[in-house]
């Protein structure tokens, strides 16, 4: 099942993780990956279905009260995803958990709640790079544009080169959505040459999909 999930064949995992229930039905970790094998496609009413039967199994089962918050902001039912996302930092609380919940807050549009959750993940684990990030994505979510771009260059220069790639599609985006379509090229150039050869996953596709929008724009 893992190794179909590594080479892109979902509909193999599936088929082997539905053995493994069939072998193995109060086995919680066989019906969670099941679930996120639907997760990592965005097929999201079967993933909660299936989360919530691992829930069934373990109702204290933190990773699956997580991906489900997640599925439910997905489906844009806020409520559920805030209280799933609590359920997760009341199980587990630690930084992911913290980042977690201030994905659903961002999600749900509360920007303060979204930045104060991050800000306590970064607390817990400077090194978290994506809670970060977000935090420049929030700032441009309240129109705070010369805050973001302050923010992704300060974090920029400690980042490796993959999570370097991803600051500088943060900050193409900005730029774009400032008006400066110029720097806003360059930082998709900058990335792309961060990201190297890595061409099948973010941010490399973040970066080619920003860059054709912004010739469009031009």
């Amino acid at each position: 099942a893992f190794l179909a999930r590594v080479f892109g064949k979902p509909f193999e995992e599936r088929v082997q993780f539905q053995k493994l229930i069939g072998l193995q039905p109060y086995n919680k970790d066989n019906l969670y990956e099941l679930a996120e094998s639907y997760f990592h496609t965005a097929d999201v009413d079967e993933a909660i279905s299936k989360y919530q039967d691992a829930l069934s199994l373990d109702s204290d089962f933190d990773r699956a009260h997580n991906h489900l918050a997640y599925c439910y902001s997905w489906k844009g039912d806020h409520e559920k995803a805030l209280a799933a996302a609590r359920r997760y930092l009341a199980l587990d609380p630690s930084a992911n958990a913290y980042d977690s919940l201030g994905d659903a807050y961002i999600q749900a549009g509360d920007y303060a709640k979204a930045k104060e959750m991050k800000l306590t993940a970064l607390r817990l684990d400077p090194q978290m790079y994506y809670a970060s990030l977000n935090l420049g994505y929030i700032e441009m979510l309240c129109g705070r544009n010369r805050a973001a771009e302050k923010h992704l260059k300060s974090s920029l220069p400690a980042a490796n080169n993959t999570d370097r790639a991803r600051y500088f599609a943060a900050l193409a985006f900005l730029y774009s959505r400032m008006g400066n379509l110029d720097t806003a090229l360059k930082m998709c150039d900058e990335g792309l040459k961060m990201a190297g050869s890595v061409q099948y996953d973010a941010p490399h596709d973040e970066l080619i999909w920003n860059s054709g929008m912004i010739q469009l724009k031009r």
